[in-house]
């Protein structure tokens, strides 16, 4: 017999980057081990003779992993839940900020900062000093007042998961008055500041330099670093050559602040150097104006520094005001579709009192649309075909330009859809045709770029039919997930790179896109009827148990000529019928009378009260269940899946990848079932769930409540169900 030896639960913590081996034991003979569900730490390796070993990854905090032994041998099984943590984090680590001075001095002790004391030997020494901030122009080691600041403080978690998101605080002292630091770690602002000024005589100048001391937290949501630093702020005419230079060692040594710039603050340009995109035979105003820091001291002016060929040169038709830095005129006609121009634009700064100037240069660019009739061309045909009544739309509209890949979007301008049907603005006819709405339907679409600047319309058709007199709907399971569930599962499906909406099939249509819930089908199309009728089929085969989760797979969608429409990437629903109660055993052979297939034998052979069979739409099946699948003549038909999302064909087996890769592990969700939702009714135009009778379960889910499962509760609204609260 086998029995566990080792403890259940807790086992031992590993460290990050640390080998480490443990072993768990059971009692038995020829007993092997392995693991059934959940997943061990990233890096470790389990044996069949019980060792874990290997070495763990990288964590951002203390990590717990939780798996499922199973011991066993030729005639004996006993499963055990542990559980390892791995412990972290890993303190940020800051880049590197400081400046070099450069001393020509004698051998002698010299005092940079009120803590720093280094000494220097020889003629000619350089030292670096950590934490000022290389906030100025040109990356220079001071600001001066007026100046716009607009810098990116950086540090990263060492080692840490990729995406890991970094917040930065000022926890003590103060930025220079006008910056502000964000969480993401930007400086940025117009520093003004208050200067002591004065003179010994008439011609000499003081003017005395600032020194700003804050520290800042670095923070990856667990652990937080903090440094210091320092930013040296300097009035403009501390740069004329008749100022005496004021300069505490304590601040920052004079050969630091060595400067080959005029005392005129130079013109900052900050806007975007995109000005956008412009259509010809329109008229145009277009500021490329700079920031002047001391405006009172002389004007601006601005001017185009031409090259060779004609996108250097401003549009026919428009011209540069010298004095007010805009682009101005009109814009004359242009045959070709799309030219783009590429301008350098001078910015002269002016001084009244010594008429010296200071020039800044910016290159800023700019496309112009032309006129060229009818570039957008559609590729849907006008007859978009036929759709049943009931039946998903896989409709859509498609257009495109001829010159150029801007997107596109659809409007519709006249006309009715048939009822039940949408279109979005990527062009996607979404929704289900509703019962009782049969005819031919006309209406107009109208497609143009998000710039608005070219429009083609097309008149479309869709006839909808009706394949008999009968209305349908869907029955299918749906997990009752936790909250703390529902959230890991909600967190995985919204990973952007797992499911990239370049590669996602109708990302925006919630029958395809991605699946934001959990949910298998039993029936895509079986008779609507009044909520009670299906009840009898509950009497027999259906009962609380477990789905598992398979493997993740993909399968394709082809139309009749056998191009590949989508593909859905999808978890194979396990029906593991082992130690199931309500088995039979006869001759030797066991029979599950419970199993998902006989589920459908037994709604499919629902007796109606007029005395005739349900009826059953396999025209409702999805595309891909009537596509042969894999080199196969035969489609699968029906199939237990749960649809994880749909993708664009070829891109199936590259969500399929990442999600393995990920590390998300869909066996951690417990797909109990104890009832079925029938999605419309007769008498319920919404979801509506019906509760499995009791049938001698000795195995029941934590959540399993008398009072819920009561005899007189058959069905219940799913907007109130009690295991959603």
């Amino acid at each position: 017999m086998i029995n566990w030896i080792t403890t259940a639960g807790f086992l031992t913590t590993a460290t990050e980057n640390v080998y480490f081996s443990t072993s768990i034991r059971a009692s038995g003979t020829d007993t092997e081990y392995k693991v059934i569900s959940g997943h061990l730490p990233k890096g470790l390796n389990f044996s069949s003779t019980g060792t874990i070993s290997g070495t763990p990854g990288y964590v951002l905090d203390t990590k717990t992993s939780r798996f499922v032994v199973r011991a066993y041998n030729n005639t004996q099984v006993n499963d055990r839940t542990f559980a390892i943590n791995v412990q972290g984090p890993n303190v940020p680590q800051w880049n590197t900020y400081g400046v070099t001075a450069t001393f020509t001095i004698s051998t002698t002790t010299s005092t940079l900062t009120a803590s720093n004391t280094v000494t220097i030997i020889g003629t000619l020494s350089q030292i670096s000093i950590d934490g000022y901030l290389l906030l100025g122009l040109n990356q220079s080691a001071y600001i001066i007042n007026g100046q716009w600041v607009d810098y990116q403080l950086e540090s990263v978690p060492e080692k840490a998961p990729a995406g890991t998101k970094i917040t930065y605080t000022v926890v003590s002292g103060h930025l220079p008055p006008g910056l502000r630091l964000s969480k993401l770690g930007r400086i940025s602002g117009f520093y003004h500041d208050n200067f002591i000024s004065g003179n010994i005589n008439f011609d000499t100048y003081i003017q005395y330099p600032k020194l700003y001391e804050f520290t800042v937290s670095s923070s990856d949501g667990v652990t937080v670093i903090n440094k210091l630093f320092k930013v040296v702020g300097l009035h403009p005419d501390t740069f004329r050559t008749d100022n005496i230079l004021k300069f505490s060692q304590s601040i920052l040594d004079i050969s630091l602040l060595a400067a080959n710039i005029s005392y005129l603050q130079p013109p900052q340009f900050l806007n975007s150097n995109n000005l956008g995109t412009f259509r010809s035979n329109h008229n145009l105003d277009q500021p490329i104006t700079a920031y002047d820091p001391r405006p009172g001291t002389g004007a601006v002016t601005y001017s185009l520094i031409t090259g060779t060929t004609a996108q250097t040169n401003l549009p026919l038709g428009l011209e540069l005001d010298a004095e007010t830095g805009y682009i101005y005129g009109y814009l004359s006609y242009q045959p070709v579709y799309t030219s783009d121009y590429i301008l350098t634009v001078a910015a002269t700064k002016y001084d009244n009192a010594s008429t010296s100037t200071i020039v800044i240069l910016n290159t800023v660019t700019m496309t112009v649309r032309g006129l060229a009739a009818n570039q957008l061309a559609w590729d849907t045909d006008s007859n978009l075909g036929t759709i049943e009544t009931g039946i998903i739309s896989e409709l859509a509209v498609v257009a495109h330009y001829v010159d150029s890949n801007y997107p596109i979007k659809y409007k519709l301008v006249n006309g009715e859809l048939p009822p039940g049907l949408t279109l979005v603005n990527n062009g996607t006819i979404q929704g289900q045709v509703e019962y009782g709405h049969t005819g031919t339907y006309t209406f107009t679409v109208s497609a143009n770029d998000i710039y608005l600047f070219g429009t083609n319309s097309r008149n479309f058709t869709i006839t909808v039919l009706e394949t008999d007199n009968r209305r349908y709907t869907e029955i299918y399971y749906r997990p009752f997930l936790s909250l703390e569930k529902r959230k890991y599962y909600q967190t995985f499906t919204s990973n952007e790179f797992i499911f990239d909406s370049n590669l996602i099939y109708r990302y925006h249509d919630p029958n395809f896109g991605i699946q934001d819930n959990i949910k298998m089908v039993l029936e895509f199309g079986i008779e609507q009827v009044n909520l009670e009728q299906y009840i009898p089929a509950l009497a027999e085969n259906f009962y609380q148990r477990r789905i598992y989760f398979g493997d993740i797979k993909t399968a394709v969608a082809k139309d009749s000529k056998g191009t590949v429409i989508y593909e859905v990437v999808y978890v194979d629903a396990v029906d593991n019928m082992s130690g199931v109660p309500l088995s039979i055993t006869s001759s030797g052979l066991t029979y599950h009378p419970a199993s998902i297939e006989n589920q459908r034998i037994r709604l499919q052979q629902l007796t109606l009260d007029t005395g005739s069979s349900i009826g059953i739409n396999e025209y409702s099946l999805p595309l891909y269940m009537r596509t042969a699948q894999h080199g196969s003549y035969i489609p699968p038909l029906y199939m237990r899946v749960i649809p994880v999302c749909y993708a664009l064909p070829g891109h199936g087996q590259t969500i399929a990848n990442r999600i393995k890769s990920s590390g998300f592990d869909f066996k951690l969700l417990d797909f109990e079932v104890d009832r079925i939702v029938v999605q419309n009714s007769k008498d319920n135009t919404s979801a509506k769930y019906l509760i499995f009778p009791r049938l001698n379960i000795s195995d029941v889910i934590d959540t399993d409540d008398d009072r819920l499962y009561g005899g007189d509760v058959l069905w219940g609204s799913w907007d109130n169900d009690p295991l959603e609260k």
